[in-house]
């Protein structure tokens, strides 16, 4: 039987935080779709005439494919999958970083407008989300070099 790269109980911690992800920017998404507003009262933030939550939609998406890439690769490739979802959900860390300082910061929202969710801007909700995937895959490529490292010594002293 062929040893995963990385705890399950990580990996599953990973899937839940993408599928949630997935589930509050394809909110944000139907609602930028059906309405042209990603949050009651407010327009949404655009990239290349895009609203951002579809970004985040891809992102989140990629990350749970990524992610799910684990059960059916070899080692060696699973440990690269992992390097390129650890850069990934990095770049989609910043990316939501980015928009919540300039929408808090540089174009300052007006209070009267209602796009804040439990009281915070939806980008900030995207940025725990991939900064909590990031660090789960951060953790799960220490544990399997932890591991790796275990052997090594195991099978040479």
């Amino acid at each position: 039987m062929r040893t995963l790269p990385v705890s399950v109980s990580q990996v599953g911690l990973i899937h839940i935080i993408a599928l949630l992800g997935i589930l509050y920017s394809g909110m944000l998404a139907y609602r930028g779709a059906t309405t042209e507003e990603c949050m009651i009262g407010g327009a949404c933030w655009t990239l290349f005439r895009i609203p951002v939550c579809y970004y985040g939609l891809f992102g989140f998406s990629v990350s749970l494919l990524l992610a799910t890439t684990v059960f059916w690769c070899s080692l060696r490739t699973a440990r690269k999958v992992y390097g390129f979802l650890f850069w990934f959900v990095l770049l989609g860390s910043l990316f939501a970083l980015y928009y919540l300082i300039r929408g808090l910061f540089v174009s300052p929202i007006s209070f009267n407008v209602n796009i804040f969710s439990s009281g915070y801007p939806s980008c900030f909700y995207g940025l725990i989300l991939f900064s909590g995937i990031f660090f789960g895959v951060r953790n799960s490529i220490a544990h399997w070099e932890m591991e790796t490292e275990k052997k090594y010594w195991r099978n040479n002293l």
